[in-house]
């Protein structure tokens, strides 16, 4: 199956371009709604054209649920997803000590996840190959998949959905910051999901998803005073 490339462009809300973008091109989407997300999940599930399917699904699905970024979640491996799950290794920390060349696990806490995400992924693993190290592979099960590839396959399923081409796979993780905030409403706890080292990173991720602002604009009429008009 041959995946879309990126056109390099960069969206606004409602599918259409913002301006206002670096040398005037637009700015990216910052979010995919629940609803989106389920619906690429989907539709990677039903293509029974691709045959990395499980592997695409499973990519996408740890994008969301782990918030990972497509460079960390090509480079998973089944130590560092143990170690994620256990909650015991932070894979930002994990990327930026492999790149240094140090040795061993570094042991920060990392976000937390739902059961059942871990589970999933947990159920991926027993189908993999025994000598497969990393979680996402290519044609050579012993090199893990690019992140270019990563993008790639978001960028098929997207425009399969009917999104713009416009929107970047890393609006997955921004999404799963959407979600956290949207359910705890601390932005401490979109701190450790997303593992910021500071709040003003995390500041960027406080949307509100279209349904709860709407939710917000019923709450306000709901309470809103009645006046009579000046006659």
């Amino acid at each position: 199956m041959s995946y879309k490339r990126s056109k390099g462009h960069n969206p606004g809300l409602n599918g259409e371009p913002k301006r206002g973008g670096v040398k005037g091109k637009p700015e990216k989407y910052k979010f995919l709604t629940e609803e989106q997300v389920s619906a690429l999940l989907n539709a990677i599930a039903s293509d029974t054209d691709n045959r990395n399917r499980a592997r695409d699904h499973c990519a996408m699905f740890c994008c969301f649920y782990f918030a990972l970024r497509v460079s960390e979640c090509a480079i998973l491996d089944r130590e560092s997803f143990q170690w994620l799950a256990d909650n015991k290794v932070d894979l930002q920390t994990l990327k930026q000590r492999r790149e240094k060349g140090a040795q061993g696990l570094p042991r920060r806490s990392p976000p937390q996840v739902e059961a059942s995400a871990v589970l999933y992924v947990t159920e991926y693993l027993k189908r993999m190959h025994p000598r497969q190290k990393f979680l996402f592979t290519s044609h050579n099960i012993a090199r893990h998949v690019s992140s270019r590839t990563l993008d790639r396959v978001f960028n098929t399923y997207a425009e399969k959905i009917g999104l713009s081409i416009h929107y970047s796979s890393h609006a997955m993780r921004h999404a799963r910051g959407v979600y956290i905030y949207e359910m705890f409403k601390d932005v401490l706890m979109v701190k450790g999901m997303l593992r910021h080292s500071s709040l003003k990173s995390s500041e960027v991720y406080l949307h509100l998803s279209p349904s709860t602002l709407a939710e917000n604009q019923r709450k306000l009429d709901e309470r809103s005073i009645t006046v009579n008009p000046i006659k």
